[in-house]
């Protein structure tokens, strides 16, 4: 959730999402929203791919709601082809050839206009984002937390950090 939608306050890093003013890729759809278009599809590659981005880990990122609203809008009249296609479940197949992914992470309430149901939607070069990791994954058993119900409480610490090489690789 953080990588792609992180607020950058406190101790969250800034999230993909959230890049708008540091020079990510925009890709406006209609005044309220709207479901992208097989034009706006292309516009998320041709701004990403404008700035140099490396094409073969460059994929859509897309909430399992979104993803199968693309599975059944169509990107031209008469072909039968959709926005995403291939595969079984919702989000296992590509939009013109790039792999779709799907994500319950990416948030369903963002506002744009006079809708507050607007849904995230990520394109960009995967290889650009770096998480780093310190220290090793610290874990704790607790064996007097819960000693009086038979269980064993075990706490799980991680650094880490997120950011984005090179901000233009993502729309």
């Amino acid at each position: 959730q953080t990588i792609m939608n992180g607020s950058g306050t406190g101790a969250e890093p800034t999230g993909i999402l959230n890049l708008g003013s540091m020079s990510a890729q925009t890709v406006a759809n209609g005044t309220n929203g709207a479901l992208e278009t097989w034009a706006k599809v292309v516009e998320y590659e041709s701004l990403v791919a404008a700035q140099n981005a490396e094409a073969s880990s460059m994929a859509f990122m897309l909430h399992p709601s979104l993803a199968g609203a693309w599975k059944s809008a169509p990107s031209d009249t008469g072909s039968g082809w959709m926005n995403l296609q291939g595969g079984g479940p919702v989000g296992t197949g590509t939009a013109n050839g790039f792999p779709v992914y799907v994500s319950t992470q990416l948030p369903t309430d963002l506002t744009k206009g006079s809708s507050s149901v607007c849904i995230g939607t990520i394109f960009g070069d995967w290889s650009a984002g770096i998480i780093g990791l310190w220290g090793g994954l610290d874990l704790m058993a607790d064996p007097y937390t819960y000693s009086d119900k038979g269980s064993l409480r075990v706490t799980v610490f991680q650094d880490l950090d997120f950011q984005v090489r090179h901000k233009e690789s993502f729309a």
